[in-house]
Formats: structure tokens, C-alpha cells, sequence
């Protein structure tokens, strides 16, 4: 399949965004309003109502120059100015959210390496730039990334993109993994589709049945092609029809480890095949979302964190991270290993045992990291995240260590008499605050022409009398997409799978209460009786002899 010549035979169209992140570090305090802010050198100094000041390491020093007038600039010598130049002026609106102002007029700034200052307001605020990570396709809910000479496919929520240039029109979304499998691209997304040159999708209809569930991942293994769907592990006969092996389950993931074929589910069994049977390995606590192979170790990406095993023998395994609600790992060519959860971005540098916070306060989903060309590719809600693995290690790491050891030593006097209690009140005020924002909020759904205001309460109440079973369910019901929800959910901190399985869970308990069969509960629910009884249980709840069905 020549997917060169789609560079030479369509018109690139600006679907592809790219941005540099910038975030909030510091205010900066003087005893006296802050007039602007400017460079000399590559050095910061800032005029206040007393002076000018000189950054010096973590401190501001007062320089012996005096100035009548309130500017203070800089141009082969000081000069200083009653108003300040328009040469001089900073337009701030595009960071106006990381400024906990209201006024940002007459704003300068100044920048050295990725530290930005601003002065706005009579204060100084300073800034990093992040350079070492290139943001795409902002606004787009990242699935799957597929990498290869001449073809990149990018799956998101909100459409398939072909080499950047192409959005399709069917299907309109994508949920699953897109594999090449004997010189031919499958996509798993509920329907099996082919990918046709040079850039349309064909459903297989037989890929999927009611029995099967949603189609979710193809692999191939000796000599055969294997599917994984949400509700069996199945081999494809050469028309492309299920063939069940494994049942009884809701299946995560599956991936080809060694000699063997491994699939693991929603309440943490990890399974291996081998062509003839299927034995179970271990069992965690939680939901086993990825699985990820690198030499002779295994990861398993949970809620709970990440878990390493050895060999495929069960009492090797440990928590590797302690990462909540993590969805995959890697580990790239420098050895570094990422961790992509749904709070973050972590790096964790070879031979190195502190995890490293890389991009923070972003929601990662399951499946979409991959290396390609010694670049990182990481997916989220909110865009496709790039990163140069040599640009990490000659430049991110040695400044971010060099910062760290600056910090302690310039820090550990101040933390020793209040840190403690500093961490102490900012906790207490941050769980009252999201007690207050959760009794607060309210979902908007944007979609509809008169935007109405929906309590956690009322969502809960039309999950439960609608029977709605999936996120995607509820965004159609909402009339809204899956990437509006995530958005909007974050309103009552949490994502509208966490909040489904609580309320279905909570739903649950109520009818095995009113002595409804467990057997009719779990088919009302959409959940096995095994994963129902697992998390009643976790919340202290066990239903009497009577309710639990057959």
C-alpha cells in the first residue's frame, strides 16, 4: 500500500494544532508595586516603586543605581521613562488564565531559558515554558497511534486522521487499536473494519456479534489472527467469524509475550494462551487495563499502579508504581520508562528510583502511548502529546536534577520550620474545596440550544431509569460527544466511567436489597455477577444467601 503518494495527491488542510505548554511557578513579592520587568544579558531585573532589583540565584538584590522616574529599561545602557514604550508592552491575553489577576494592562516581560516573567498589575509572576514537548491535535480525545514508513494514522474520539492531512468520514470515531496483520490495517473500534487504499475504512461484519461484544484488539499468533472483544478472546476463521475460546469476562487488553498470548480483564485476571488451552496466572485487586512486555519482565497497568512479573511467574510480582489509575507503559530506546495515568505524564530516568511528574493534570487514556523513531508518542483527552527521547536526556533531565538539588539547598531551612504546617493547612483547604466544588457542581452540556444545568444527582437518576450501559451511551442520551463529557465531568472530579460504575454499583446494592437475583441484577447492570460481588464487597456490602441468583 503506497501511502506516499497521498502527499503528492491531496491538499493539506489545518487539521493538525502544535502549541507549547506554559505554566504557572511563582508571584514574586516586593515591598512596593512592581513597574515592569526587562532582560540585560540574560540577566532579570524588575523596577519597583523603591528600585531596581537583580535576580540573584533565588533572590532579588537591590542595585545601587537611582531612578526618579517609574520605567527602568535597558538599551546598550539603563534609561528610565515616565510611561512605558509600546516597543516595551507584553500582550498577556494569551496567558491571562495563569495570571490570578484581573488587570493585565501595561504588561512587560522578560524570559531566560523556559523562565518567563511577567509583570502585570503591579506584581510579578513568573513562569516555565515547557520546550521539551510539541502538543497536536488540541481538543481531540487521542485512542491509537499507528507509526510507520509513509502512513501515520492518529484514532481519536473525534475522528480518524490519515497522515495528517485526511479526516475520515466512516466510521466517525474511533475507540480500539488499528493493526497490520499479513500486509493488511485492521481497526478495532466495536465494528472490525479494513483500512482501503488510499484512505477509506470497510466494515467486516462478522468481526463482532451480541455474544462477542465490541470489537477491541486483533493479534497475530501462530499463524492465526485473534480478536479480543469485550466480552470473549476468539480466533478468526479466514472469513473473519468468531471462533470463542474464552468467555465470562469483560477483557481489556491483549498482547503477544514470548510464546505466548496473553489477555487480561475488568476485575484483574491476566490469562495466558498457547495455542491449545487458556491457564490464569495471577489475580490483582483491580482492573488490569494494558499489558506491556519489554526483555523478560511484564508490566500490568492497573488502578492501583503499575505491576511488574518476571517470567510470567506469579510470585515475582510487585507494584512497580505507585501511580493511580494508571493506562500504560513504555520504556524507550535510553531505557527511561513512562507512565501514562489518568492525572499525568510520569518519567522515570534510568537507574533512577524517584518518578519524575513530566506533564501533570492531564488525563492519559488506555493504549495510546507508543515509540517510534526515538520519539514518544502519548494520547490523551485533550491532544496528542510528542516527545524527543534525546531532547529528554540532554536537556530536560540535567536541568530538572541541577533545579532540584538548587532547591534543596536553598529551601531546606524554610521547610524544616514550615513545611509541615504549610502542607497541613493547604490540605485541609483543598479537600474543603472540593467538597465545596462537588456540592456545587453542575454539568453543562453545551450541544443543546438552551444549555441546561444538571446536578451529579440527575445524571446518576438517568443513568439508572434510561439503563444507560456505556460513556458513549450517555453522551448520545446527553446528546453531546464522549470528548464534551470528559470535559464537563471534570466538574465533579471524577470521568464519566468512574461515576457509571458507581452509580451502577450503588444501583446494584439497593435491588439485591430488595431481593432481586443477583443473576437479573448483573443482566440489568451489564456486569458479571463475579465483578458485582467484587466491588459490593469492597464497599462493604454482602448479599444475603437469598439475593445472589444462579
Amino acid at each position: 500500500m503506497n501511502f506516499k503518494l497521498l502527499y503528492i495527491l491531496i491538499l493539506f488542510f489545518p487539521i493538525l494544532a502544535k502549541s507549547q505548554d506554559t505554566s504557572f511557578v511563582a508571584k514574586h513579592f516586593f515591598s512596593t508595586p512592581v513597574r515592569n520587568v526587562f532582560t540585560v544579558s540574560d540577566e532579570i531585573y524588575v523596577k519597583t516603586g523603591d528600585g531596581l532589583y537583580k535576580l540573584v540565584g533565588q533572590h532579588w538584590e537591590l542595585q545601587k543605581m537611582k531612578f526618579e522616574k517609574a520605567y527602568v529599561f535597558f538599551d546598550k545602557d539603563f534609561f528610565e521613562a515616565d510611561y512605558l514604550p509600546n516597543r516595551y508592552l507584553y500582550n498577556a491575553e494569551p496567558i491571562s488564565y495563569l495570571i490570578p489577576q484581573k488587570s493585565i494592562k501595561n504588561a512587560s516581560k522578560a524570559d531566560v531559558g523556559n523562565r518567563l516573567f511577567v509583570s502585570a498589575g503591579g506584581s510579578l509572576f513568573e513562569y516555565a515554558i515547557n520546550n521539551n514537548y510539541n502538543h497536536y491535535y488540541e481538543g481531540s480525545s487521542i485512542r491509537d497511534i499507528y507509526l510507520e514508513q509513509g502512513l501515520k494514522v492518529i484514532s481519536s474520539y473525534s475522528g480518524i486522521f490519515v497522515n495528517d492531512t485526511i479526516k475520515i468520514r466512516k466510521p466517525e470515531y474511533s475507540n480500539g487499536y488499528l493493526r497490520k496483520i499479513r500486509n493488511r490495517y485492521f481497526l478495532s473500534s466495536d465494528h472490525l473494519f479494513e483500512l482501503v487504499p488510499p484512505a477509506e475504512f470497510r466494515e467486516i461484519s462478522s468481526g463482532v456479534n451480541v455474544f462477542a461484544g465490541y470489537s477491541r484488539k486483533l493479534v497475530e499468533y501462530k499463524n492465526n489472527i485473534y480478536s479480543l472483544n469485550t466480552k470473549s478472546f476468539n480466533r478468526l476463521d479466514s472469513s473473519f467469524n468468531l471462533q470463542p475460546i474464552h468467555q465470562g469476562f469483560e477483557y481489556y487488553d491483549m498482547e503477544l509475550v514470548g510464546d505466548k498470548l496473553l489477555f487480561c480483564t475488568q476485575t484483574g485476571e491476566l490469562f495466558a494462551y498457547d495455542g491449545q488451552s487458556v491457564n490464569q496466572i495471577l489475580k490483582l485487586r483491580t482492573r488490569i487495563r494494558d499489558i506491556y512486555s519489554f526483555k523478560n519482565t511484564v508490566y500490568l497497568s492497573s488502578d492501583d499502579g503499575a505491576y511488574t512479573i518476571e517470567g510470567l511467574n506469579p510470585a515475582t510480582l510487585r507494584l512497580f508504581s505507585n501511580t493511580p489509575f494508571t493506562v500504560m507503559v513504555l520504556i524507550d530506546a535510553q531505557r527511561n520508562t513512562w507512565i501514562s495515568t489518568e492525572n499525568g505524564l510520569y518519567l522515570l530516568p534510568d537507574k533512577k528510583k524517584e518518578l519524575i511528574p513530566y506533564i501533570s493534570n492531564v488525563e492519559f487514556n488506555r493504549g495510546a502511548l507508543t515509540l517510534y523513531n526515538d520519539t514518544v508518542y502519548a494520547g490523551a483527552i485533550s491532544g496528542l502529546y510528542v516527545i524527543d527521547c534525546y531532547q529528554v536526556v540532554k536537556n530536560f533531565l540535567p536541568v530538572y536534577f541541577n533545579r532540584i538539588q538548587a532547591n534543596k539547598t536553598e529551601q531546606s531551612k524554610k521547610l524544616v520550620f514550615y513545611g509541615t504546617g504549610l502542607i497541613i493547612l493547604l490540605t485541609g483547604l483543598g479537600f474543603g474545596y472540593q467538597a465545596y466544588k462537588r456540592k456545587k457542581a453542575r454539568l453543562i452540556i453545551p450541544q443543546k440550544e438552551e444549555t441546561p444545568s444538571l446536578t451529579i444527582d440527575q445524571i446518576a437518576e438517568a443513568i439508572r431509569s434510561h439503563n444507560i450501559m456505556t460513556v458513549e451511551g450517555l453522551a448520545e442520551f446527553y446528546k453531546t460527544n464522549t470528548v464534551q463529557l470528559n470535559r464537563q465531568f471534570k466538574a465533579f472530579d471524577t470521568t464519566p466511567g468512574k461515576f457509571m460504575k458507581t452509580v451502577k454499583i450503588n444501583y446494584a446494592r439497593e435491588l439485591l436489597k430488595n431481593k432481586v437475583p443477583m443473576a437479573e441484577v448483573a443482566a440489568k447492570l451489564g456486569y458479571s455477577a463475579s465483578f458485582i460481588k467484587k466491588e459490593l464487597k469492597e464497599i462493604g456490602f454482602k448479599p444475603g444467601r437469598s439475593s445472589t441468583g444462579h
